[in-house]
């Protein structure tokens, strides 16, 4: 797949909260918000998308061309973005769909933290560099995120690959993962009753 040239380099991370290998790929993640990992397991389980970047580092020269075009005008006056905080803008998550299309995010804890003019001022000059080379952007909050989801999203790819099999439970949680097996994932799930509903259902396949 050919990648439009929108990739920036790596922002230098301080400190990390989570670093895990993606499971498809055994290739290192490392997100540095709870919100942005449970984010990234919902968009790597969409099969639509072909790759996940972290931590993407704005180009300084873009961003300030964009304060430069928009300087003076209402939109900036509400939400200036001062010169100590210009530097090292990063987007958390930006994801590149299979059929070249990219779609990039910023997640914040809740709508609470993102109530100041300075983080006012930062989310639109990155909303308005993602429009100004044609990628959508979103802006996610973590309090809107399904827990419950996430988890059995996490719970069934340990299993992705098959050498992890080691019992019938896990061998269930691979198939989901692999998408052999559709279940809905956006509620708790009692591991050993879908077990049992499985065998049942694959006996009676069985049978005929």
């Amino acid at each position: 797949m050919t990648e439009p040239a929108v990739k920036a380099t790596r922002k230098g991370l301080i400190s990390t909260t989570a670093e895990f290998p993606d499971y498809k790929t055994g290739e290192p993640v490392v997100c540095i918000s709870q919100g942005e990992m449970m984010l990234w397991y919902i968009l790597r389980w969409d099969d639509d998308i072909d790759h996940i970047d972290t931590q993407v580092a704005l180009d300084n020269d873009r961003v300030d061309s964009i304060i430069n075009e928009i300087r003076g005008s209402e939109i900036y006056a509400e939400n200036p973005l001062e010169p100590d905080n210009r530097e090292n803008l990063s987007t958390d998550l930006v994801a590149y769909l299979r059929n070249g299309l990219i779609h990039a995010y910023q997640v914040k804890s809740s709508r609470e933290e993102v109530k100041g003019d300075k983080e006012q001022g930062r989310l639109l000059i990155e909303a308005l560099y993602w429009k100004s080379l044609g990628v959508k952007w979103n802006l996610m909050f973590k309090e809107d995120i399904n827990k419950i989801y996430v988890d059995n999203i996490k719970d069934v790819t340990r299993y992705y690959d098959e050498q992890k099999v080691h019992d019938e439970i896990s061998k269930l949680q691979h198939l989901i993962a692999v998408k052999k097996l559709t279940v809905d994932m956006t509620v708790p799930i009692d591991w050993p009753a879908m077990l049992e509903q499985y065998n049942s259902l694959t006996a009676g396949e069985h049978h005929e």
